[in-house]
C-alpha cells in the first residue's frame, strides 16, 4: 500500500501526485492499494484556521506551517492502514518528522509504527 497526502496544492494542485502514484508502480504496489488524498481543505478548516485564531507561533516568529500537518497526514494514514486491513504503518519523511508523526499514531490505536 501507498498512500501520498497533499496538503499544499503547489506549485499547481496535484501536479506532484502524478509522479508519486508511477513510483508506487514502478515499486509493485497494486494501483487499488494506491492512494493519493487531498486533504487541503481538510487541513485549512480544521488546522491552519484554528492556529491563526490562537496565534500559534514558535519562538515568537514562526507559524507552525509542516508541524502541524503532521497529525493530520498521521490520521488519514491510519484511517488507510485500517481500510486495508494493514497492521502496521512506514513513514518516509525526514528523521524529525517521522519521530513526530510515530508519536501521533499510538493515539489513533495503531498497532505498530515503523521509522
Amino acid at each position: 500500500m501507498a498512500a501520498r497526502c497533499d496538503l499544499h496544492g503547489r506549485p499547481r494542485p496535484g501536479e506532484e501526485l502524478g509522479p508519486a502514484r508511477d513510483k508506487a508502480l514502478t515499486l509493485g504496489v497494486k494501483p487499488e492499494n494506491i492512494f493519493i488524498v487531498d486533504l487541503r481543505e481538510e487541513f485549512v478548516r480544521d488546522y491552519v484556521f484554528p492556529m491563526f485564531r490562537a496565534n500559534t507561533v514558535y519562538e515568537g516568529q514562526y507559524l507552525l506551517g509542516t508541524s502541524i500537518a503532521r497529525p493530520l497526514i498521521a490520521k488519514t494514514q491510519i484511517e488507510i492502514a485500517r481500510k486495508v486491513g494493514a497492521d502496521a504503518v512506514l513513514h518516509a519523511r525526514p528523521a524529525r518528522a517521522t519521530i513526530r508523526s510515530a508519536m501521533s499514531c499510538p493515539t489513533m490505536r495503531c498497532s505498530r509504527t515503523s521509522a
